[in-house]
């Protein structure tokens, strides 16, 4: 961190290739797979900007995925006036080995998208950062800049919503 803030081009790679993985899959799956990978561009385009002024009051990580997830936030309003784009391409399913990873079907894969596309964008953002990219409820809170008790009831609701939406698909007794 401190060798990228004083301009070491080697440490900003360095910090890209850290977060570009997780950066990618926070934007396609708030915004859609095709918008992605601007996104990414933009936010260490200002991560890079940033840095003189980066204090270390939060984790790196944390600050990049906050200016990730305002980015999104911000290209997803002012696409507001077209339809919403569903999330194509983007896997919110975690890339890490399990046994459950590798039973889930393409076709699940694809409605959990179109479900995940149905949240309103405050619900969408902590199933997105805590779910998809596995942080906690206080790093969550940190990065959307709201209290942790409001992550903890985003993240109920989305539940509520999410199974609404997929009970009538996957049915009561597989959602269980």
């Amino acid at each position: 961190m401190e060798r990228a803030r004083g301009g070491d081009p080697r440490a900003f790679e360095e910090i890209v290739r850290s977060h570009a993985d997780a950066t990618y899959r926070i934007a396609a799956a708030m915004i859609g797979a095709s918008h992605a990978e601007d996104v990414v561009q933009e936010t260490f385009l200002r991560v890079h900007r940033g840095l003189p002024r980066f204090r270390g009051e939060s984790r790196l990580r944390t600050w990049i995925y906050r200016i990730a997830t305002n980015v999104s936030l911000t290209r997803r309003g002012r696409m507001a006036a077209r339809p919403a784009e569903p999330l194509g391409d983007a896997d919110p399913v975690s890339t890490a080995p399990g046994p459950d990873a590798e039973s889930v079907t393409e076709e699940r894969k694809a409605l959990l998208r179109r479900a995940l596309d149905q949240l309103p964008e405050h619900q969408r953002a902590v199933v997105i950062l805590r779910v998809i990219e596995g942080l906690s409820f206080e790093e969550t809170a940190r990065i959307l800049g709201i209290r942790r008790p409001t992550a903890e009831s985003r993240m109920a609701r989305a539940k509520d919503r999410l199974r609404q939406i997929l009970e009538p698909v996957i049915g009561a007794e597989e959602m269980a």
